[in-house]
């Protein structure tokens, strides 16, 4: 029969041996991830993915798999490859749906130890914006059924927050703030033909500038989705003693200023939509973020102080050797517990500053569009093709915070014709292989 005094002492053995693994595979983890940031804002989203792969892909999944997978998804998505983009997206929702990542030993390291031994599952603001990335890959393929369920979750992970911490909305009322998962849900809605657009409501009590697109959506107006996320997100730092606590610094304010115009063809009427600011991702980070742990960063902190201070001044004032070595020893154990209570700061920093949406109607041989992004930084995107309301052409750009870089559009036709040269390189190898025994 094991006894309680044996259990805690392997949860402990298990704590312990979390923080080590931790610590060994740390600057090679962090080194790939920050050439992988490098490389996502030099506009390099290709080199991006292939920095974060590693990490994603790693198996076991390990404390950062989460983190990776996302950040793996954003980059693919980002260099146009949707397909690609959806399975390390796939990886981090399920990972996040299962809600119990982190187990006893975790926990227990986290808490006691270090905080960097647990899985980073990002703050509530992060996996609604990770479900979002996801909805847009699904949106890219046609897949508006799972674009569906990716708003709803992404709304509900935002709810549940609000509702942990006993902000409950009033009856009737939406259950979080968060109007670009309810303007994906009705959208989603739209294109399958239901007859619930009620999200759409929601999306235009919450934001005024969805409004008119929402109206779009409800009178099946309407044939393209422009999706562009523009700028840098927040980032998470340490401050007070021994970096104890934490809080989101803005580091890209936006564009501030958004404009997207139609350049229709010659001897069509003219027309423009507005670019609708849809989530400002740095308050989302203000309202939306955790501080369970600490508390207990803050008690280790004040306890090393105690027995540093407290230690050094047994082993300065006592002639008793014994009396010197265990203030010597307090100290130390001191200096530890102070070095262990420094925050984690772990966060997925491909997210951007702010996302913006339009819902247009192409006319039917196509049309050039302009989006303007502040004053210096402007997308043409040429030939945007028409869809239908139940299945509308989708059109997806990540702007990094460089002006004069142009970004690049991933489009729903773009990424069907790559799906079909992929299909047919995949056909003919076979073909090959049937007739030659073997691959080429």
């Amino acid at each position: 029969m094991r006894t309680p005094r044996r259990d805690n002492l392997k949860a402990r053995a298990a704590a312990a041996a979390l923080l080590a693994g931790c610590v060994l595979g740390a600057c090679a983890a962090d080194r790939a991830a920050q050439e992988g940031v490098g490389a996502f804002y030099a506009g390099d989203f290709a080199s991006a993915a292939v920095a974060f792969r590693p990490g994603a892909e790693r198996r076991p999944f390990d404390e950062n798999s989460i983190l990776n997978s996302a950040r793996l998804g954003m980059a693919e998505l980002a260099a146009g490859r949707a397909q690609s983009a959806v399975r390390p997206l796939g990886t981090a929702y399920q990972l996040l749906e299962s809600g119990s990542v982190n187990d006893e030993g975790r926990i227990l390291a986290a808490t006691v130890l270090q905080e960097g031994v647990r899985v980073y599952k990002g703050e509530p603001f992060e996996q609604a914006m990770t479900y979002t990335a996801l909805a847009w890959a699904n949106a890219l393929r046609g897949d508006w059924e799972n674009v569906r369920v990716c708003a709803r979750s992404a709304v509900r992970r935002l709810a549940d927050y609000q509702n942990a911490l006993g902000n409950k909305s009033r009856p009737g009322a939406p259950e979080t703030d968060f109007a670009l998962g309810y303007f994906l849900e009705g959208l989603a809605n739209a294109a399958l033909n239901e007859p619930d657009l009620s999200a759409l409501d929601r999306a235009a009590s919450l934001n005024a500038a969805l409004a008119p697109h929402a109206e779009r959506v409800r009178a099946r107006d309407f044939n393209a989705v422009i999706v562009i996320e523009a700028g840098r997100g927040p980032e998470k730092e340490a401050y007070g003693e021994d970096n104890a606590q934490t809080r989101w610094a803005a580091l890209d304010s936006g564009p501030g200023t958004a404009r997207i115009e139609m350049l229709t063809p010659p001897g069509s009427a003219p027309d423009a939509s507005g670019l609708a600011a849809a989530a400002d991702v740095n308050r989302m980070s203000e309202v939306h973020r955790w501080n369970n742990l600490q508390d207990a960063r803050s008690f280790k902190s004040g306890l090393g102080s105690v027995l540093v201070v407290g230690g050094a001044g047994t082993a300065v004032v006592s002639e008793d050797k014994g009396a010197q070595i265990a203030g010597i020893s307090a100290a130390a154990a001191g200096l530890l517990m102070k070095a262990l209570s420094s925050a984690d700061v772990r966060h997925n920093e491909l997210l951007p500053a702010e996302v913006f949406v339009a819902v247009l109607k192409v006319p039917e041989g196509g049309a050039d569009v302009r989006v303007s992004l502040g004053a210096a930084s402007r997308l043409d995107i040429p030939g945007v093709r028409p869809g239908t309301p139940s299945s509308p052409s989708v059109v997806y750009a990540r702007v990094v915070p460089r002006p004069r870089l142009a970004a690049r559009a991933v489009t729903s036709w773009g990424e069907a014709e790559r799906l079909r040269r992929h299909d047919a390189d995949i056909e003919a190898e076979r073909v090959w292989n049937d007739l030659s025994g073997g691959p080429p």
